[in-house]
């Protein structure tokens, strides 16, 4: 990553160097990823940027899912009902790890999940 510690001059950043800022840049776009993602798995950012991760997945009866970030519960729904269909969304910072995880439900399943990358 570039840091601009005490650099307050009228330089002129080049599109380049913007986009290695992060998420949203023009190089990026969302990828269907759900045919290789699993619960329990952990995964690398490998990209060099951070990216976004959108999982949308289905649990019934007293389930909760929660993404990690390096081990941190970035995000987490439970649900109390008979079937319940929800989506998590975080940004996964270049070279770290990431995993959603699943406890209790009657069923689990994950309908989709995307990176912008």
């Amino acid at each position: 990553m570039h840091y601009l510690s005490g650099d307050n001059s009228t330089k002129i950043a080049t599109t380049a160097f913007v986009q290695s800022f992060g998420v949203g840049g023009s190089a990026q776009s969302y990828h269907n990823v759900t045919g290789s993602r699993s619960a329990a798995t952990n995964y690398t950012n490998t990209t060099g940027r951070p990216i976004f991760v959108s999982i949308n997945t289905s649990v019934g009866q007293t389930g909760i899912v929660t993404a990690y970030v390096d081990g941190n519960p970035i995000a987490e729904y439970s649900v109390s009902t008979s079937n319940a269909r929800m989506t998590l969304s975080f940004i996964v910072p270049n070279t770290s790890i990431y995993k959603i995880d699943h406890v209790g439900g009657a069923f689990f399943t994950i309908n989709n999940w995307y990176e912008l990358s």
